[in-house]
């Protein structure tokens, strides 16, 4: 198999002799390598909107438009939050009086 240069941005970069198969075999693995790639970012940045959402109720937004902010039921916002703002007690990146925080911001005590 002719491997195709994948920075290639013309049909002349594609060398003559590469075939219609070896084409779609590469397609097919730079589609699968973009799709890792964009997965990979799609967690990272669902992962940074807790702490931008305890941000946002921190300065007076109300838990019902921070859920339809990032497309949660409230409860789900919370449920989510509450998880998040544990996991960071545990990893020890978040005080406890951070946590309790986040706790009362979500109306319940813990």
């Amino acid at each position: 198999m002719t491997s195709m240069n994948f920075y290639a941005q013309r049909p002349a970069d594609i060398p003559e002799e590469t075939s219609v198969t070896d084409l779609a075999a590469e397609l097919v693995g730079h589609s699968l390598a973009l799709l890792a790639h964009q997965h990979v970012l799609a967690e990272r940045m669902l992962t940074a909107r807790w702490p931008i959402a305890r941000d946002a109720l921190l300065n007076g937004a109300s838990t019902e438009d921070v859920a339809e902010a990032v497309g949660l039921l409230p409860e789900d916002l919370a449920a989510g939050l509450r998880g998040w703002a544990d996991y960071q007690r545990s990893a020890r990146l978040l005080t406890d009086a951070a946590h309790a925080e986040v706790v009362t911001l979500l109306g319940g005590a813990r």
